[in-house]
């Protein structure tokens, strides 16, 4: 489940080391923090990472979930959609980060089946809500939820809130798009040791 936000402040610029590590295309203007996730899901990881078993949800959010497409296999029809819903998205309102995490959470808890559960966040880390229940979900009935946030521009009081919720096994991360080697620890976690195209991954 790929989790995105899309608040106003995800249209800041992104600068620097990030862009090239993205192969992003240099302009007189600089990326935003948007427009680097974006193009971290539609060029890189969907079309190499997943295959038609996998079970493939996307859910972008400000102060509202604005998109929400459920989890469903890999191909056909439901790739287009999520694909056209991904590249559709623009940065505005507030940011409620949390429960948006916490709605993703229980749609992978609801789905079936014995597969690897993960759930991707990109975001900058802003939000006006807290992470207690989220918290408290991932550490009771979402334990085998797996948690791997991709930030960019986040500041240190927001990194600690994102870590302190999600943090509980080696298989759940953060990496910040302000690092070039971090974002290389990123991008080889979601591309080699995520599960692998024949377990599935949701």
């Amino acid at each position: 489940m790929f989790v995105m936000d899309n608040s106003g402040s995800m249209g800041d610029s992104i600068q620097g080391e990030a862009q090239s590590f993205f192969h992003l295309q240099q302009t007189t203007n600089s990326w935003t923090a948007l427009e680097v996730c974006k193009n971290c899901l539609l060029d890189q990881i969907l079309p190499q990472r997943l295959s038609a078993i996998d079970s493939v949800g996307f859910i972008a959010f400000n102060h509202s979930i604005n998109v929400d497409v459920r989890l469903d296999s890999w191909q056909g029809a439901h790739r287009a959609h999520l694909e056209s819903k991904l590249r559709s998205v623009m940065p505005e309102g507030q940011t409620n980060m949390w429960t948006a995490v916490d709605y993703a959470v229980r749609q992978l808890l609801q789905s079936s089946g014995k597969r690897s559960k993960w759930l991707v966040a990109l975001t900058d880390g802003a939000s006006h809500d807290n992470a207690h229940d989220v918290e408290r979900l991932l550490n009771a009935e979402g334990k085998d939820v797996h948690v791997l946030f991709i930030t960019v521009n986040l500041s240190e009081n927001d990194r600690r809130a994102i870590e302190t919720a999600i943090r509980r096994t080696e298989n759940d991360g953060m990496f910040s798009a302000s690092d070039v080697s971090s974002l290389e620890q990123a991008w080889n976690c979601l591309l080699y040791t995520s599960p692998s195209p024949r377990d599935g991954l949701l």
